[in-house]
């Protein structure tokens, strides 16, 4: 712009990098999204080769993004319009989704079968959660904002705990407080039981 009001010759390498700047937005911006988002989901980053889930799931959102400039294009010339590219970042997505399914809980023994026959009484399950949860939990330190140091609080939170502690598995984070199958097991038959607190 300065060069333009001073009458001079503007040079070309400015609106070369604003061009390749677009193109980046264009592209990147699903994936970017996702990745600011990922780590609300444990199969992203708990996975064992998360970089390569990283990866796949970026060109999908660059695929998917592609459709949508190829779309506007064929619109624009009455042609017909590329599916391709979305379907192909669809699949990328499903086979990521399916790669990662978190495997089935390793079988019981003798005591955590009695222990998983038991009733899923709400003091039970509050007592796994304390030991389990509350550290990172609680009313001095709630990561993501998450209390479960009340029964208000396990009430409040059930669905995200029966999420991220029996189906993912993915917390307690890297399991450092030793969390048992038996013990996820117990929250998720409390869940399913309706989550009660009395």
């Amino acid at each position: 712009m300065a060069s333009i009001r001073a009458g001079q010759s503007v040079d070309p390498v400015h609106g070369q990098r604003g061009k390749q700047r677009s193109v980046h937005n264009t592209y990147f911006t699903l994936p970017v999204l996702f990745t600011m988002m990922s780590n609300h989901y444990g199969f992203t980053f708990g996975a064992k080769y998360n970089w390569l889930v990283l990866v796949t799931i970026m060109l999908a959102g660059a695929l998917i993004r592609q459709s949508f400039v190829a779309r506007h294009k064929a619109l624009a010339y009455g042609k017909r319009v590329p599916w391709e590219y979305a379907v192909a970042g669809v699949v990328l997505l499903a086979g990521v989704i399916a790669v990662n399914l978190p495997p089935p809980p390793p079988p019981l023994s003798a005591a955590d079968k009695a222990l998983a026959a038991s009733p899923a009484t709400f003091a039970v399950v509050q007592g796994v959660i304390t030991a389990r949860c509350v550290m990172c939990h609680n009313d001095a330190l709630a990561q993501k904002g998450v209390h479960l140091n009340s029964a208000d609080g396990i009430a409040k939170n059930a669905q995200m705990v029966y999420q991220q502690a029996v189906l993912l598995r993915a917390m307690p984070m890297n399991n450092a407080t030793q969390i048992t199958e038996t013990e996820r097991a117990l929250i998720g038959r409390w869940f399913t039981a309706g989550a009660l607190t009395k």
